[in-house]
């Protein structure tokens, strides 16, 4: 799906897209995302699990291969810091993720593991567990949830 906006291409969103992460010319991780929605220096990651029985410990993997596969699509002559978006929700409970991934990150990782530049990947709400994200079925965590969104929004269509 692309969206528009005045006749100019703004998003491309896509459902479950195959995304890896590359560390040289070699494929190191995969991730299968439920959606993913992007611009050039924009993206916003969906990933959900119905059961919180289901849930296994995360890396945040999905981030990473995400933000590698839209900047493979790019021009290398092109490539900018891209500001990533996550959102996971587990059951009821929603957890938000951004980080920004600067262009010399990407570029050292084109020659193996980053040795001089890192990634910092913030989380809201803060805590950490399985069902302690935004509750859906709270009217505080519903609010809470399309405000955050509504920023997210924001920071695309700057």
């Amino acid at each position: 799906m692309w969206c528009y906006f005045n006749s100019k291409f703004v998003f491309k969103s896509r459902n479950h897209p195959p995304c890896k992460l590359y560390i040289g010319e070699e494929s190191c991780i995969s991730s299968v995302p439920e959606f993913v929605v992007k611009n050039e220096n924009f993206i916003i990651v969906g990933v959900e699990e119905k059961h919180l029985k289901n849930v296994k410990p995360g890396s945040d993997y999905e981030i990473l291969a995400c933000g590698d596969e839209n900047k493979r699509l790019i021009n290398l002559n092109k490539w900018t810091d891209q500001t990533i978006y996550a959102v996971r929700v587990i059951s009821t409970f929603v957890t938000f993720y951004k980080t920004t991934i600067s262009k010399k990150y990407w570029d050292e990782l084109i020659e193996g593991f980053p040795k001089t530049h890192s990634v910092v990947i913030q989380r809201w709400p803060g805590e950490n567990g399985m069902d302690t994200g935004l509750d859906l079925s709270e009217p505080n965590g519903r609010k809470a949830i399309l405000t955050a969104f509504s920023k997210i929004r924001q920071s695309f269509v700057k």
